[in-house]
């Protein structure tokens, strides 16, 4: 039986269960310090790809195996919030680029780092590096020039965009939109000669009496635009200044009508902030 006194500890009693408790304190500090220095490495190791000629050693006869680790890897991370130290294109295009090596026939993954990883405008040019670098050893692909074609259009570049449309549509299996789309692009760039070229080129290959029906309307609205462009710099020329609207250039006698529009709602004048000239444009 105790006495029911309560006991104190005195002052000097006290002194070795402090040193006890901050030295606990502090090894648990340390303890935590060194686990997240850990993550951190484990973490900077994680985002690392071994050089191609390396996995191609080591994955020997297993290389299909390994390649759709990298695949699954780098589809894996493209949501991954990245630190400041990782450059984000470059890991995951080491990650797709080593899939596609090490599995010619997995071309998905150069579509993945070729298209859906970009983010920014030096993601896309990066992105036009890698599937040049691809597409080299693949010269009877179409996907690839088309895919680079796509990054044109993605940067702005019409003209660009048009050159690898058009190496795409002459390669075998390619479909045939790409062959008839083209003349968009060049409507875009403002280049209609040069797709008038093109189609009517691209006609004499065609046996199809469809498709050859359609690259004529193609040609024919590519004609009307060229048409009405070179009116507008014809009314310059004479009146020192641009036209407000096409109607000008029939009320001066330039043209008798503004022609028929096959591939939109009406021709119009679309006026730049960046040049005075205003451009001929097909609504949509």
């Amino acid at each position: 039986m105790g006495s029911g006194r309560i006991h104190i500890f005195k002052e000097g009693n006290l002194k070795p269960l402090v040193i006890l408790i901050v030295f606990l304190l502090a090894a648990t500090m340390f303890c935590s310090h060194l686990t997240e220095n850990r993550i951190k490495v484990a973490k900077q190791n994680f985002y690392f790809v071994p050089s191609i000629k390396y996995l191609s050693l080591t994955s020997a006869t297993h290389k299909t195996f390994f390649a759709y680790l990298f695949f699954i890897r780098g589809i894996l991370d493209l949501s991954e919030p990245f630190s400041s130290t990782t450059n984000r294109m470059d890991y995951l295009l080491a990650n797709f680029k080593a899939a596609g090596t090490l599995e010619p026939e997995l071309t998905r993954a150069y579509f993945f780092g070729g298209i859906v990883v970009p983010v920014t405008r030096g993601d896309t040019v990066k992105a036009i590096a890698f599937l040049e670098e691809a597409g080299s050893s693949r010269p009877n692909d179409w996907k690839f020039p088309f895919w680079i074609g796509l990054n044109y259009l993605e940067l702005g570049d019409y003209l660009r965009a048009a050159e690898y449309y058009q190496k795409a549509a002459r390669l075998p299996g390619s479909p045939n939109y790409l062959k008839t789309n083209l003349p968009f692009i060049y409507y875009q760039s403002g280049e209609f000669n040069q797709g008038i070229a093109y189609l009517q080129a691209l006609m004499l290959s065609l046996d199809d009496q469809r498709l050859i029906e359609i690259i004529k309307r193609k040609i024919e609205w590519l004609s009307n635009l060229a048409l009405l462009e070179d009116k507008v710099d014809q009314y310059y020329k004479i009146y020192a200044k641009y036209p407000q609207d096409l109607k000008e250039l029939q009320e001066k006698k330039l043209i008798q009508e503004i022609p028929e529009d096959s591939f939109g709602r009406g021709f119009y004048l679309e006026k730049g902030l960046s040049h005075p000239k205003p451009k001929v444009k097909s609504k949509r």
